[in-house]
């Protein structure tokens, strides 16, 4: 009986031909395809109910030190750590460890939620191999996770400018082979017949190159065209026009190409 697996028989049963063993290399294969659940929702729930405990550990620590200062309670120094009573020292390292416990889980949470939206496009790629290049390869409730966009995060997120991403958005910038990379990402002898043909990468390292050439080629432009132009201009308010003229088309370009923040791009335009 041949081992030699056909088209059919891949179809009928990716699940068992690819499945995580082909997904996981293929989602490690690029930082854009490696998003995972937020669990925003879930984390918010948990670090409420961490807070409540700790609120009720409060409240005890409070109804001790209430107790022990009543004018008919014995005669306890509340001025004193070493001489504490067991039950309130006791109290005091419960609520160290929760508050140990919530502290840790919030800056990590903290962590998460800085981290920017996944771009809708980088969220396509991963929909397209789950449902459509690899349909069933993974279960639907188990590739479900892919749905909830407004949770995804990236594991490395990308920084971008907006030109950058105007132009991976763009049918044509993917078709060219000027920014293409074609490659074999699985890694694995089982992979049937490449499982990732329909990939096609993007050379992050020649977009980078295109961008800042552009970059240099609009700064040059935009110091040197202004001082050959005033040369044929007459009169102060046309030139004074064309000068207002050049700074804000200046502080469109650095904000377009660049991933300044609006008061940089204000610093470098006033440069």
């Amino acid at each position: 009986m041949s081992t030699e697996l056909d088209e059919l028989e891949l179809n009928r049963k990716p699940w068992k031909y690819g499945g995580y063993k082909v997904f996981a290399p293929w989602v490690a294969s690029s930082n854009e395809f490696f998003h995972i659940r937020a669990f925003r929702t879930l984390n918010a729930r948990i670090i409420l109910a961490m807070q409540d405990q700790i609120c009720q550990l409060e409240e005890q620590l409070d109804s001790l030190d209430e107790r022990y200062s009543h004018t008919g309670a014995a005669d306890i120094n509340n001025g004193s750590l070493r001489g504490d009573l067991q039950d309130r020292t006791d109290l005091i390292w419960e609520i160290q460890k929760k508050l140990k416990q919530y502290n840790k889980f919030v800056l990590n949470h903290a962590s998460l939620r800085s981290r920017p939206q996944v771009p809708q496009r980088e969220v396509l790629n991963t929909e397209n191999w789950l449902f459509w290049n690899h349909k069933g390869a993974i279960m639907p409730q188990e590739a479900r996770y892919i749905k909830q966009r407004e949770d995804l995060i990236s594991v490395v997120p990308q920084h971008k400018s907006l030109l950058q991403r105007g132009l991976e958005n763009s049918a044509k910038f993917h078709s060219s082979r000027l920014f293409r990379i074609r490659r074999r990402t699985t890694g694995v002898k089982q992979d049937p017949k490449g499982w990732d043909d329909y990939t096609v990468y993007t050379d992050n390292e020649r977009v980078g190159q295109f961008v800042s050439a552009i970059v240099i080629f609009a700064g040059l432009v935009m110091l040197v065209a202004p001082l050959w132009v005033l040369e044929f201009v007459d009169g102060s308010v046309r030139r004074l026009g064309l000068i207002t003229g050049f700074i804000v088309l200046f502080l469109v370009l650095v904000a377009t190409v660049s991933e300044a923040r609006p008061f940089e791009s204000l610093a470098a335009t006033a440069a």
